[in-house]
């Protein structure tokens, strides 16, 4: 007799996507920051 199937069994696994760790999404907003602080830097400096 098969096991019952869970609603919402692992559902980042069936499609591929795994959420990232925290501070991954904290040095790509670090980053994503600085990079347009300097280009708002460099505009004003031309």
């Amino acid at each position: 007799m098969p096991e019952p199937v869970q609603p919402h069994a692992d559902r980042a696994k069936d499609d591929g996507w795994h959420e990232p760790p925290s501070w991954v999404v904290g040095v790509c907003g670090v980053a994503a920051v600085a990079s347009a602080l300097f280009s708002l830097l460099m505009f004003l400096n031309r």
